[in-house]
C-alpha cells in the first residue's frame, strides 16, 4: 500500500478511535452518545411500526379487493345455477362445480402465485394453487389442513370452520412455511340445497411487492439504516473532538465492535471509501458480492476486482460525488458476482466530511434488487400480455349496448384492418351501421337485430367499407349478454376474411377457366382430328385416280386430280400454320412501344387488298385515331383478321363497308371495325370467339381467325367483344387496350 493510504487510514483510525474516548468523561459527554443511540433505537421502532401499520393496512385493503372480487362472482354463479336450474331444470351437481369452475374461476387472474378455489362443506370443488396435491381431490377442507399440518400448515381453523358453515370472511393461513403467510377472503353460494364457498389467496409476500408496500419498506430501512450510519459516524466525529486519546484508545474496542456488529450483520452493503475510492470500511455483504473478504477490501479500488468497465462506471460516480458534495441516491447498478451472473445492486452514496467540512470520503449502501426486479419486471410482462392479449388477436374485438349497437370497447386493431381510429367507434352511435357496405346494411342489421332479440349468438359475414375505400370482408361471431331475461350487451370478434374471399373466388374463376379450356380441348382435339383428316382422306383417294390417269395416259384428268390434291394440302398448310400461330399468341415477341392506330389500319387494309378488291369492299379509316401501345405486328395482325372476317360474312350486300375507327366510352378509348355484313345473332356473340367456330359453315377459312384476335388482345391485356343487334345488320368488333403508362411498363419489362 502507498504512503498516503497509510497516512489516510491512520487519520481515520485516529478519529475512530477518539470517537468514544477521552481522558476524563463528564455526565454531559456521557449523554449526547446515549441520547444519539436512543435516537436511532427509537428511528428503528419508529421504522417497525411503520412496516408493522403498512403491511397491516395493505392486507386489510388487499382482504377487500380479494373479498370485493369473491362477492361479483358468487353473485354471477348464483344468477347462473339459479338460471339453469329454473329454465332449464338442470340438477346435475357435478356439472354445475365443473362449469363454475370454467365459467368464473378460471377467469379470475390474480398475481403469479395467487390461488383461486371453490369449496363444498364436505369436500374440494377446485383449487387451482400449483401447489395442490392431487391426492386432496374429493376431501373436505378440514380433512386437508389436517393432513398439511405435517408439512407446516397452521392458523387454518378459523377459516375452516367458516367454509365448514358457509360463512363469509377474511383472514390469513399458511399452506407451507416457505410461502408466508397467504391472505384470504371468501364467501358462501347459496342455491336451494346448494352451498359453495369460492375464494381468493395470495402469499403475503407477493402482495406487498405488487402492491408497493414491500419497496417503501425496503426504503425506509435503507434510509433509516442510512441515517444511523450517517449519524454514528457524526457521534464518533463529534466524540472525537470533546475526548482525548488515552480514554478513546481505552474505549475504542467496544464502541469498534458496536459499529462493526452493526455493519457486518445489516443485510445491506455498507462500506467507507477515501477520496481515491479506496475501501477503508466493508462489510461482509460488501465482500461476498466482490468474491473476497472484508480484510482483502482494505486499500483497494474496484479496478482490482471487477472488469475496467465497469470499475470505471463506479469511479466515475464516486468522484462526481467527491467532486460536487452531492449524494447519489437509489441508483440501480450493475454488478457482476464472482460466478459470472449479472445481479442489480439499489445504491446510495453520500460524502462525509471532517470537521472543517472537507471530504474525506464517502459512504455507500447498496441492496440486492435482483430478484425484485424480476418480479417487477414479470409483473410488468404478464400486466402487457393480458392488456395486449386482445389487441394481438387476429380480428376486432368489441363490446356493444344491445339496444343502439352503440359500440363502449373496440380492440386497437380496428384502426388496423379498417383505418378507422377507435374514437369514432365509440363516440358515433351508428358507427357500425353506417359504415356496412350498402349491399349488406340492411339485411346485416336486421340479422343482428333479430338474433339480440331472440338471445342467441350469431355468426354472419359481411362487407364493410374502410377509410381508404377498401372493401373488407367481415365474419363477426357474436355473444348475447342477458340480464334479467333481457339483452343488455353483445360481445364479439370481427374476423378479416377478405383474403379468405379472394382466394375463394379466384377459385371459383379458376375453375370456371379450366372447365372453360378443357371443353375448348375437347373441341379442338375433335376438330383437329376432323379437319386434318378430311384433306388426308382427299389426299389419298386422288392419289389412286392421279395413278390410273398416269397409267391411261389421261393427262387432263391427271392434272385435274392434282389440283385437288394441291387444294387439300394447302387447307393443311393453312390449318397447321394458324394452329401454330395460336399456340404463339399467348405471349409477345416483339418489343412493346408506341404505335399509330392509324398506320396500323392502313397496314392491315393493305395485307387484305386482294378481298377487298375483289368483292368491291369500302374500307373507311377514321381520322386523328390515337396511339396505341403493343407488339406492333401482332396488333397489325389482328386488325387484319377482323377486316378479313369483315370481308368473308358480307354476304349478298350490294354495297359492302368496313369501317375502322375509335370512341370514347367514358375515359376510356374503344377501338372498333364495323361492318354492314350479314350481322351475327345475339345469341351467337359469346361463341364466335371460340377455335374452330364458323357460324357459316358454307365460308372460307378454318375457324380460328377471331380465336386468333381474341388471344392477342388480352396478351396485351385488354378485352375484345362483338356488337350486332341482329341478324342482316351488320356487325361492330370492339376492343380495348390498356392506358399508355401500362403499357410503357409492359414495354419496360420486355
Amino acid at each position: 500500500m502507498s504512503p498516503d493510504f497509510d497516512e489516510s487510514r491512520a487519520k481515520v483510525t485516529a478519529e475512530l478511535v477518539s470517537i468514544s474516548a477521552g481522558r476524563r468523561w463528564s455526565l454531559s459527554n456521557m449523554m449526547l452518545p446515549g441520547g444519539a443511540l436512543l435516537l436511532i433505537a427509537f428511528g428503528w421502532y419508529m421504522v417497525l411500526r411503520q412496516t408493522e401499520i403498512l403491511t397491516q393496512t395493505t392486507i386489510a385493503a388487499y382482504q377487500q379487493t380479494e373479498l370485493a372480487m369473491v362477492r361479483a362472482v358468487a353473485r354471477s354463479v348464483e344468477q347462473y345455477v339459479s338460471e339453469q336450474i329454473e329454465e332449464h331444470g338442470r340438477a346435475d351437481v357435478a356439472e354445475f362445480e365443473q362449469e363454475i369452475f370454467e365459467r368464473f374461476i378460471a377467469p379470475i387472474h390474480l398475481l403469479k402465485n395467487g390461488d383461486a378455489w371453490i369449496y363444498a362443506p364436505d369436500h374440494v370443488v377446485f383449487d387451482r394453487s400449483s401447489d395442490f396435491p392431487q391426492a386432496y381431490r374429493g376431501k373436505s377442507m378440514a380433512q386437508i389442513f389436517a393432513i398439511q399440518a405435517e408439512h407446516g400448515a397452521s392458523h387454518y381453523q378459523e377459516m375452516t370452520e367458516a367454509v365448514m358453515n358457509a360463512r363469509e370472511g377474511v383472514g390469513w393461513y399458511i399452506w407451507l412455511p416457505d410461502k408466508g403467510r397467504e391472505i384470504a377472503a371468501w364467501t358462501p353460494v347459496t342455491i336451494g340445497d346448494l352451498v359453495w364457498v369460492i375464494g381468493l389467496s395470495t402469499p403475503l409476500p407477493e402482495i406487498m411487492e405488487s402492491t408497493g408496500a414491500a419497496s417503501q419498506i425496503r426504503t425506509s430501512v435503507m434510509t433509516m439504516a442510512l441515517a444511523s450510519v450517517v449519524a454514528l459516524v457524526l457521534l464518533t466525529a463529534w466524540v472525537i473532538s470533546t475526548s482525548r486519546r488515552k480514554q478513546a484508545e481505552a474505549a475504542l474496542a467496544g464502541e469498534h465492535s458496536l459499529l462493526r456488529t452493526f455493519i457486518d450483520n445489516i443485510p445491506e452493503a455498507i462500506y467507507v471509501k477515501d477520496t481515491e475510492s479506496r475501501f477503508l470500511i466493508a462489510n461482509k455483504v460488501v465482500a461476498q458480492l466482490m468474491g473476497t473478504t472484508p480484510d482483502k477490501l482494505i486499500g483497494h479500488t474496484d479496478f482490482d476486482f471487477y472488469s475496467e468497465e465497469l470499475a470505471r462506471e463506479y469511479y466515475a460516480d464516486e468522484q462526481a460525488i467527491l467532486s460536487s458534495g452531492q449524494a447519489l441516491i437509489n441508483k440501480d447498478e450493475p454488478n457482476i458476482n464472482p460466478l459470472g451472473h449479472k445481479r442489480w445492486i439499489l445504491t446510495t452514496k453520500v460524502p462525509f466530511r471532517d470537521s472543517q467540512g472537507k471530504i474525506k470520503g464517502l459512504v455507500g449502501i447498496g441492496r440486492d434488487t435482483t430478484e425484485r426486479k424480476g418480479a417487477e419486471e414479470a409483473l410488468r410482462q404478464s400486466q402487457q400480455k393480458y392488456a395486449s392479449l386482445v389487441d394481438s388477436l387476429d380480428g376486432i374485438v368489441w363490446e356493444a349496448d344491445a339496444q343502439t349497437f352503440a359500440f363502449n370497447f373496440v380492440s386497437h386493431q380496428a384502426e388496423r384492418l379498417l383505418g378507422y381510429p377507435v374514437e369514432r367507434w365509440l363516440i358515433e352511435p351508428t358507427f357500425w351501421k353506417d359504415h356496412i357496405h350498402p349491399a349488406d346494411q340492411e339485411w346485416a342489421v336486421n340479422f343482428c337485430v333479430q338474433s339480440t332479440q331472440e338471445k342467441r349468438p350469431h355468426d354472419f359475414e359481411y362487407r364493410m367499407l374502410a377509410a381508404d375505400g377498401r372493401i373488407v370482408w367481415l365474419r363477426d361471431i357474436v355473444t348475447v349478454m342477458v340480464e334479467n331475461d333481457h339483452p343488455v350487451r353483445l360481445r364479439g370478434v370481427m374476423i378479416d376474411i377478405t383474403e379468405h374471399k379472394r382466394i375463394e373466388a379466384e377459385r371459383e374463376a379458376l375453375i370456371a377457366e379450366l372447365e372453360a379450356k378443357n371443353d375448348e380441348l375437347e373441341r379442338f382435339t375433335y376438330t383437329i382430328s376432323h379437319d386434318l383428316k378430311s384433306p388426308l382422306v382427299t389426299i389419298q383417294g386422288f392419289l389412286g385416280y392421279v395413278e390410273q390417269a398416269a397409267l391411261n395416259g389421261d393427262m387432263q384428268r391427271m392434272q385435274a386430280d392434282l389440283a385437288r390434291i394441291s387444294n387439300a394440302a394447302d387447307k393443311m398448310q393453312r390449318l397447321l400454320n394458324e394452329l401454330l400461330e395460336l399456340s404463339r399468341i399467348g405471349r409477345l415477341t416483339n418489343p412493346v412501344k408506341a404505335v399509330p392506330l392509324g398506320q396500323l389500319a392502313h397496314e392491315a387494309v393493305e395485307l387484305v387488298a386482294g378481298s377487298l378488291a375483289q368483292r368491291g369492299v369500302e374500307v373507311v379509316i377514321a381520322p386523328d385515331l390515337p396511339l396505341v401501345y403493343g407488339d406492333h405486328p401482332r396488333l397489325r395482325e389482328a386488325l387484319q383478321n377482323l377486316v378479313d372476317n369483315a370481308v368473308k360474312y358480307m354476304g349478298d350486300q350490294p354495297q359492302p363497308r368496313v369501317e375502322i375507327g375509335g370512341r370514347l366510352d367514358g375515359s376510356q378509348m374503344v377501338i372498333y371495325v364495323r361492318d354492314n355484313g350479314i350481322g351475327i345473332d345475339p345469341a351467337n356473340h359469346d361463341k364466335v370467339f371460340g377455335l374452330f367456330t364458323k357460324l357459316d359453315q358454307k365460308s372460307e377459312g378454318t375457324g380460328l381467325g377471331l380465336a386468333i384476335v381474341k388471344r392477342i388482345v388480352e396478351a396485351h391485356g385488354g378485352r375484345i367483344w362483338v356488337e350486332s343487334d341482329s341478324v342482316g345488320q351488320g356487325s361492330t368488333f370492339c376492343l380495348t387496350l390498356p392506358d399508355g403508362t401500362a403499357n410503357k411498363q409492359r414495354e419496360a419489362k420486355s
